[in-house]
């Protein structure tokens, strides 16, 4: 075939996107998630080249371990990419970190004795409720409870941080749903057994300066691929009365009046919270929950309608994270 004729039939296949130079390219891909980079590199083979610019995945790992508590010292991040043969991409994969292009959703159910009917003796159901945690790059987190799935209140626990907090930090709940707490998150590597923890806790608002604490410690993991950071186990779930027990700062040293809102925990309260259980907790004001524990499975936002932890539990009575 002519050149002429075969420059002019390729230029009429290309699509227009595929004209954009490399730095509007990447301008556009910056504002996805490092999830998606992957699946546009393999659309065509300068995709791919594009996918594995340095610049990307060095923003990817800046938003990723933006809380370098764990990694202490200066150019904690630097430091961390030489260890992983000196590229972002590699740091961003090998090395755990908390996912926020969607939402960790943990599916329970059990099954409760219904009432006695003069035609149905012995009635049971089974009752299947949520738990959705979202997490931001800061360490804040929101969670909720609901017997809806995730399809019906997804929308809910979208949108920036700060439609969540006020410019004190602490959480605005004339601006969000009154059923979602904001909390704080850490994540914290076990030199003992080599896993990646993650520490969190939630305040239920109360009245005048009461209120409760829910303390969860999760295993962080990956199941289906390296680097897919996209199960969270429990290991340990407990409620927390801050009236009864007021002995322990949980404020992260900052003083909030009980009337101006509830603070979030630091960094190092969560870490003397959770690491120390026959300790702060203990007695009267802690109680263990053996209920619910079921692992947390991370779903992306645009699975939120789809995904398979929506079905009804009369289509399926049990749900195996996997």
């Amino acid at each position: 075939a002519d050149p002429a004729i075969r420059e002019q039939v390729d230029e009429v296949s290309l699509a227009p996107i595929q004209g954009l130079p490399d730095e509007i390219l990447l301008a556009i891909w910056s504002k996805l998630s490092p999830y998606h980079w992957g699946r546009l590199g393999c659309v065509c083979r300068a995709w791919r080249c594009a996918a594995e610019h340095p610049r990307l995945w060095e923003q990817g790992c800046e938003e990723a371990f933006q809380d370098l508590t764990r990694f202490p010292g200066p150019n904690a991040l630097v430091g961390l990419m030489k260890k992983h043969q000196h590229s972002y991409k590699q740091l961003f994969i090998k090395v755990p970190h908390l996912r926020f292009d969607g939402i960790y959703v943990s599916r329970n159910q059990y099954v409760r004795t219904g009432v006695a009917e003069w035609r149905n003796h012995s009635t049971y159901h089974v009752v299947v409720y949520y738990r959705y945690f979202r997490f931001f790059p800061c360490g804040t987190l929101l969670y909720r409870t609901s017997p809806s799935p995730l399809a019906k209140i997804y929308k809910s626990l979208q949108g920036p941080k700060a439609s969540f907090l006020d410019p004190n930090g602490a959480p605005a709940q004339s601006a969000t749903d009154a059923h979602i707490f904001v909390g704080r998150a850490l994540l914290t590597n076990s030199a003992r057994d080599g896993l990646t923890r993650l520490l969190s806790v939630v305040r239920y608002p109360g009245g005048g300066r009461h209120h409760t604490e829910i303390r969860c410690r999760f295993v962080l993991r990956s199941a289906g691929a390296v680097g897919a950071n996209n199960r969270l186990d429990v290991e340990a779930l407990f409620s927390y009365d801050r009236e009864l027990r007021t002995a322990a700062s949980l404020d992260g040293g900052r003083s909030v009046q009980a009337d101006t809102g509830i603070p979030l925990p630091g960094p190092a309260d969560l870490l003397e919270a959770m690491n120390d259980e026959a300790g702060a907790g203990a007695g009267l004001a802690r109680r263990e929950h053996r209920r619910g524990l079921s692992s947390c499975v991370f779903i992306p936002t645009e699975q939120s309608k789809t995904h398979r932890v929506n079905t009804p539990s009369s289509e399926m009575d049990f749900y195996m994270p996997g």
